[in-house]
């Protein structure tokens, strides 16, 4: 997804990942916004780092990968 921003793509995202996860054993939300993420906050999470740090190579997957609601994983 793509677009202007405050259209909701953020909350577009989370809740198909949520549908998705009734399904699926692992469901990954991946906020690739590299300006304005803002996953990790919608959903009140603490991530020590992001994706930006471990593309940096100063974070490994393990470390920027937070649970997130309903059984989610995360990589703001």
């Amino acid at each position: 997804m793509s677009g202007k921003g405050g259209v909701g793509k953020t909350n577009v995202a989370l809740s198909l990942s949520l549908l998705a996860r009734r399904s699926l054993e692992k469901v990954l939300l991946w906020d690739a916004d590299f300006g304005l993420a803002n996953c990790d906050v919608l959903l009140d999470l603490a991530p020590r780092s992001t994706i930006v740090e471990l593309l940096r190579g100063e974070a490994d997957l393990r470390e920027a990968v937070v649970r997130g609601p309903g059984g989610i994983a995360v990589l703001p």
